[in-house]
């Protein structure tokens, strides 16, 4: 019958050590070992096995019998809770000590292979096998095992129960404490990682608050306009949209890779301006979106852009006047960043103010600063 196990030998211990600690049991005690998991399939090479048993190992006939007399020995030690001798198929003395860890059997010492002439009282594990006598070259290994008093086989199984035993206990105790340091170590990480993440967070909606309520930021964006404006007439107040496209962005938590293109397409959205003038005598905002792309695009692959950001980016800059079916948090921020803008610029009337407040501002963060900019919550009109 196969175990069932959900902690396994090998999982929890080192085989390399467990098999320096068989080969040195071996050699102490004159006796043969190896051990198995709980189905009895050897985990480690075998130590001081007798001519005999490596033989007939050898041969199909009596292998898998060999593999069942460890299997039943090692269930066996396991129900009684302690060391097992007894007879194996083939009339020689071994016994198994059960491999027990938090209560569960996960394999079993096995050790022995010698003979004895008081072994009257010991139970064989299962059906004895004759058939082998017949092979002469397996009767004279046979005669070679060597004969040991039971009294002694006992003792040390005893002994090496408690040292086997304590020693795997101790290594599975390593570790899970090794284990539990680890776990340790990577809770601590993330919880580092976390307060950095709240913290830059916190940094970001000081920054965004810091933007809503300081009146000498809107008042140095609204003269900073005002001198684009006359100096250049109207035409380069892109570090302008800029700014409110970054503020707004960032309060509205805009992802990092959307932010990216953003602030491309804020840079470069009225691109478009000059090549509309020579080529129509007119720089209209559906003069800009037609024109506008193909420029930004050929700009933005020379710096190496990747092209689904310069796709999206050309998208923006061939919509940015077009106020209906908007499709992304971006292409919003990036209107009404500009929405602000041109209503400084063209001394818009209050009425033109509010409407945009009700048909084209959506965020929170953009209807905030438009109220605040141009003082729509104090109910004057003009």
């Amino acid at each position: 019958m196969t175990e069932k196990n959900n902690i396994y030998i090998e999982d929890v211990v080192d085989v390399k050590e467990l098999q320096t600690l068989q080969d040195n049991w071996a050699k102490a005690t004159d006796l043969a070992f190896v051990t198995v998991d709980c189905n009895g399939t050897p985990i480690t090479k075998q130590s001081n096995f007798t001519p005999f048993c490596k033989r007939l190992r050898e041969l199909d006939a009596f292998r898998e019998k060999c593999y069942y007399c460890d299997a039943c020995g090692g269930r066996k030690a396991r129900r009684i809770g302690k060391a097992y001798v007894y007879i194996c198929h083939a009339g020689l003395i071994d016994f198994a000590i059960p491999i027990m860890i938090k209560g569960q059997y996960v394999g079993a010492f096995l050790a022995g292979q010698v003979t004895s002439t008081d072994f009257a009282d010991l139970k064989k594990i299962t059906t004895q096998s004759e058939d082998w006598k017949d092979n002469q070259e397996l009767v004279e290994l046979y005669n070679q095992v060597k004969e040991v008093s039971v009294e002694k086989i006992q003792a040390v199984a005893q002994i090496i129960c408690d040292s086997y035993n304590y020693s795997v206990e101790r290594e599975y105790a390593n570790k899970v404490d090794a284990e539990l340091r680890e776990k340790d170590y990577k809770l601590m990480k993330e919880e580092k990682l976390r307060i950095e993440m709240e913290k830059s967070l916190r940094d970001i909606e000081l920054k965004a608050l810091h933007y809503q309520i300081n009146p000498h930021f809107l008042f140095n964006v609204l003269n900073t306009i005002g001198r684009l404006a006359f100096f250049e007439n109207a035409k380069m107040t892109e570090d302008v949209v800029y700014a409110f496209a970054d503020m707004i962005g960032e309060a509205e938590k805009l992802s990092e890779e959307k932010m990216e293109i953003l602030r491309a397409a804020a840079l470069v959205h009225d691109i478009g301006i000059r090549v509309a003038e020579e080529k129509y005598g007119s720089c209209s905002g559906k003069l800009q979106e037609k024109e506008g792309p193909a420029i930004a695009e050929k700009m933005l692959d020379e710096v190496g852009y990747p092209v689904d950001a310069i796709r999206r980016i050309c998208y923006l800059v061939g919509h940015h006047h077009t106020y209906t079916n908007i499709d992304g948090l971006d292409y919003r921020i990036l209107v009404e960043a500009d929405f602000l803008v041109n209503l400084f610029e063209n001394e818009s009337s209050r009425h033109a103010m509010r409407n945009a407040d009700q048909k084209v501002f959506e965020t929170e963060t953009g209807k905030r600063i438009l109220h605040e900019m141009f003082a729509l919550n104090d109910g004057a009109e003009g």
